[in-house]
């Protein structure tokens, strides 16, 4: 369901506000103004300093926005608005910026998965995922936006994206079990859901012949 917390909506408004008019004319914006608005969002909601925030890999932000082990999925989304504002403010190195735009697409697709609800989501997700195509994701991200596209009903991205892991770091364990686990998934779909996500039957099973093949070979 969509976000109920009228702070955190207020602040993800603010978020984006400031983050269109980066987009529109970064020559305009007050970086320290930015700045200031990022460390007291990340001191209210994160409980703790950007400089901080902006250390911690995946999995410690995840850690600090979960509750009894599960992901809070509007905190999710309201760190990753912040990282994602934070890797665009001029002034920073490109590849922290880089760094930034992976833990915000991780974050974005585990509150996704979470059950977040945000109707702009996917296109938050397809904004940061433009923005790192030119980077190897580390194979903890192509997981999470696995099994995010999964979710979403985006099945022709997903098998794309699953080749484009096993080109990039081969045939790992993680890779192999995620490959798998998609195409049973897939199969347990009806032909109706596969069409509407790109994906009809025969190109599942053609498409999990390939993959064996690809990770056998590589």
């Amino acid at each position: 369901m969509p976000i109920r917390d009228d702070l955190v909506q207020r602040t993800i408004e603010a978020l984006a506000s400031a983050l269109a008019r980066l987009a529109r004319s970064p020559a305009s914006i007050d970086v320290a103004e930015v700045r200031a608005m990022l460390d007291q969002a990340y001191r209210a909601h994160l409980g703790t300093t950007r400089e901080v925030v902006r250390r911690l890999p995946s999995e410690q932000l995840l850690a600090v926005i979960s509750s009894t082990g599960r992901v809070d999925p509007e905190r999710a989304y309201l760190a990753a608005a912040l990282l994602e504002l934070d890797a665009a403010t001029p002034g920073d190195d490109p590849e922290l910026g880089a760094a930034l735009r992976v833990r915000a697409l991780d974050l974005y697709t585990e509150a996704g998965m979470a059950g977040v609800g945000e109707t702009d989501l996917a296109e938050r997700v397809r904004r940061l995922r433009a923005a790192l195509l030119d980077r190897v994701l580390p194979e903890a991200s192509y997981g999470r936006l696995l099994t995010f596209l999964l979710h979403e009903g985006q099945f022709a991205v997903a098998e794309d994206l699953l080749f484009e892991w096993l080109e990039e770091h081969g045939a790992t364990t993680a890779l192999v079990a995620s490959g798998e686990r998609l195409y049973d998934d897939l199969e347990a779909l009806t032909d109706e859901e596969l069409i509407a996500g790109d994906l009809p039957r025969v190109e599942v099973f053609e498409g999990r012949a390939t993959f064996r093949r690809s990770r056998a070979s590589g």
